[in-house]
């Protein structure tokens, strides 16, 4: 366990140890890199825009001290935490991992490796080691960002713990200091304002989209294979349909559609897969998760195990009044399938 100090404040970065073989797995990346500040969006806020190590537009928050330098922050990818230290790594969580607000638990007067968890992130997150050797790491949310961001400012004055779910002792934890909810809200703001004019154009035509899984890819690992979903605000009713197209037949093992519905979500409906042929798959009855700030019935989401065809599909959604689309999905329903191939 590693203390780092400045003034009264410090950061600490531990992890149980792991065979050096197991934290090989997610190092030598860095979705992120060192942002590079461009401008001051709010400077009530200290939120700033900036550029990525590969020119994306971000805009972030900055926690510094002598020996360590945290960025909070948003790209169009989602929502992000980036920490740099000088100290060395001492083991690495595998995925997946889940990430929370914690609270370390004292035992007497001595501080123990446990946490009390504080607010939870429910949605997935990225985990990146980049330098094996090295205690940075990188945390990604590609869903809910202003529920990641809301995470991380519960945790001021505390930790953001970052769990590996196969072995809950392994982890890596930052605390954060000064980040609070107002400096969240106007990273979300900034995002809003400033990211999305500077995302590249949707492809025409909008609603077809391919994200194969790489030739490498196991065959039974499930991948997210299509999502058009993203971060901006988002409108009923979409004005084009939901398009994917597979190459190779994929083994379909969760479909989910978003409804946030200006925040009152819908009961959910039925979604369905209509092949370009004219064949139905479905309809399929679907649960709900919530979404953003809780909202009940945002996500609705089936899990049919279907083995479909290469060929390209529309998504069907019952609920089309309900269905969430914005510019940046080129005005079609918002959805993600995940699968694995045959």
């Amino acid at each position: 366990m590693t203390l780092w100090r400045q003034g009264y404040a410090f950061v600490i970065v531990a992890a149980v140890a792991l065979p050096a073989s197991a934290a090989l797995a997610q190092t030598n990346i860095d979705p992120i890199g060192p942002l590079t500040q461009v401008s001051t969006f709010d400077r009530a806020q200290k939120i700033h825009v900036g550029r990525t190590a590969t020119g994306k537009p971000a805009c972030y928050f900055r926690e510094e001290g002598s020996s360590h330098r945290l960025d909070i922050g948003v790209t169009a990818e989602g929502a992000f935490i980036r920490l740099e230290t000088g100290d060395s790594r001492e083991a690495t969580p595998q995925p997946p991992v889940r990430a929370f607000a914690g609270k370390q638990v004292t035992r007497g007067q001595y501080e123990t490796d446990e946490f009390t968890v504080l607010q939870d992130f429910d949605k997935n997150v990225d985990y990146y080691a980049p330098k094996p050797d090295q205690g940075d790491f990188v945390l990604v949310a590609k869903y809910d960002a202003a529920g990641f961001l809301d995470m991380v400012a519960r945790a001021r004055g505390e930790f953001v713990v970052v769990q590996s779910l196969a072995n809950p002792k392994v982890q890596d934890i930052v605390a954060i200091y000064n980040f609070k909810q107002s400096a969240a809200s106007a990273l979300i703001t900034c995002a809003n304002a400033r990211l999305q004019a500077a995302a590249p154009e949707p492809p025409e035509p909008a609603t077809q989209a391919q994200q194969q899984p790489p030739n490498e890819t196991p065959s039974q690992e499930i991948v997210k294979f299509f999502d058009n979903g993203n971060i901006y605000a988002v409108q009923n009713r979409p004005r084009r349909t939901t398009v994917f197209t597979l190459q190779a037949p994929m083994r379909v093992t969760r479909i989910m559609t978003y409804h946030w519905n200006n925040g009152n979500g819908a009961p959910p409906g039925r979604i369905a897969l209509r092949s370009r042929t004219g064949e139905t798959y479905g309809p399929w009855q679907a649960a709900s998760e919530p979404g953003q700030g809780g909202v009940p019935d945002a996500y609705w989401v089936v899990e049919p195990d279907l083995l479909l065809p290469a060929g390209t599909y529309t998504i069907v959604d019952s609920n089309p009044s309900t269905w969430a689309q914005n510019d940046a999905s080129n005005n079609a329903g918002m959805a993600s399938l995940e699968g694995h191939r045959e």
